[in-house]
């Protein structure tokens, strides 16, 4: 953030005590006001989760979009904001590249509401590259207007186009705590749109630093059990993202030269809701191979019992 943007939106955010420094006042505790501004690249950045309007709601808005004839400038702020929250014209390159267009100045509600149904719907609508054109350009133009967009605009743009995750990700590191921080910041869901395609990048991310790190390293157990933490606190992970890291990790040689990263792997298996017990049948483990053979074979070993999937 360049100092004139940091004193812009600091400006906007807290215009009583700035106003102290300025005038005869005493000065002001600046012990929140120094946090406030560390904080504010993550605050304005931050995507909110955006409620669709109601379907009669939707529907007023097409029909006041219609009798201006789709013209931005010419629509009513209710109207065009309901337009930005709902996926059906949010999803629409040619509605984007008309208000990137229009002779208003894009509003945060707009960037909101259009960005969490791309990140929601990632690449499953049609003319994908047309709708990502489009939302480049709006934050182009609302950057140069907007202290707020200019930080946006940094974060954003990684995370337009196909290869969305690998760019996406490639910025953050460690992968799934990256991941868990992306999961706060903005409304991702790991069940549908660029959430899935994120986790599987992390995990395969995590995965492979885990097993190059080798059997030997210092933080080799700290580090897998704080991935396994996350990952026993996302429960609803895509199956798939799931089975080939994990047996990975089982048929690692970590886990066959180390009984505390063993113990770690069977902890998590029979903590798992898509895992439990791999010698019961079916469930995620019959994907698994010989990772399944090998984590069966621990818990005989153990005399476990475990639950089934």
């Amino acid at each position: 953030m360049t100092g004139a943007c940091a004193a812009l939106v600091l400006w906007e955010a807290f215009p009583e005590h700035l106003a102290q420094l300025a005038g005869d006042r005493p000065a002001p505790d600046l012990t929140h006001l120094g946090e406030t501004a560390r904080s504010l690249p993550l605050r304005l950045t931050a995507l909110g989760a955006v409620p669709p309007p109601v379907p009669r709601a939707l529907a007023q808005a097409l029909e006041a979009r219609a009798l201006v004839e789709g013209d931005p400038d010419r629509l009513d702020n209710l109207s065009l904001r309901r337009l930005c929250r709902h996926p059906r014209t949010a999803l629409e390159a040619s509605w984007v590249r008309a208000l990137a267009r229009a002779g208003r100045a894009p509003r945060r509600s707009w960037m909101e509401g259009l960005l969490v149904a791309y990140l929601d719907h990632w690449r499953s609508m049609p003319e994908p590259e047309a709708l990502e054109e489009a939302l480049w350009a709006l934050v182009q133009r609302a950057a140069s207007t907007r202290a707020w967009a200019q930080l946006l605009k940094d974060e954003i743009y990684p995370f337009l186009g196909p290869q969305a995750p690998e760019h996406g990700l490639s910025r953050l590191q460690p992968p799934l705590e990256s991941l868990g921080w992306l999961l706060s910041h903005w409304p991702l869901s790991l069940q549908q749109g660029l959430g899935p395609a994120l986790l599987t990048v992390a995990l395969r991310r995590w995965c492979r630093d885990w097993l190059e790190a080798g059997a030997e390293a210092p933080d080799t157990l700290s580090c897998l059990q704080a991935g396994l933490e996350l990952l026993a606190r996302e429960s609803a992970l895509p199956p798939v993202s799931l089975a080939s890291p994990l047996s990975q990790l089982i048929l690692s040689e970590a886990a066959t030269r180390r009984i505390e990263v063993r113990q770690a792997l069977l902890s998590f298996a029979l903590r798992h809701p898509q895992l439990g017990d791999p010698r019961h049948p079916g469930g995620l483990w019959s994907t698994m191979g010989a990772a399944r053979t090998r984590m069966s074979a621990w818990m005989e070993t153990e005399g476990m019992e475990g639950k089934p999937p």
